[in-house]
């Protein structure tokens, strides 16, 4: 089961799991809910596809960012 590790906000350890695709934004209808601060109402998603997974941004107004990369 992949999960993704929360390491930053509150709480800080949360995990989540991964599923075919996991809609990340603020809007309670998404699988991952984060602070609003700098979040858009439906800011990313992650995407398995094969044995990978891709973080794809929703044209967020704050861009997503991985390992400090646009």
């Amino acid at each position: 089961m992949p999960v993704l590790l929360k390491v930053t906000g509150e709480p800080p350890g949360q995990l989540f799991e991964l599923k075919e695709e996991t809609l990340i934004g603020r809007l309670p209808k998404c699988d991952i809910v984060l602070d609003p601060n700098g979040v858009s109402r439906e800011h990313a998603k992650i995407r398995r596809h094969g044995g990978a997974y891709y973080l794809i941004d929703l044209n967020s107004r704050n861009k997503t960012k991985l390992n400090e990369r646009e």
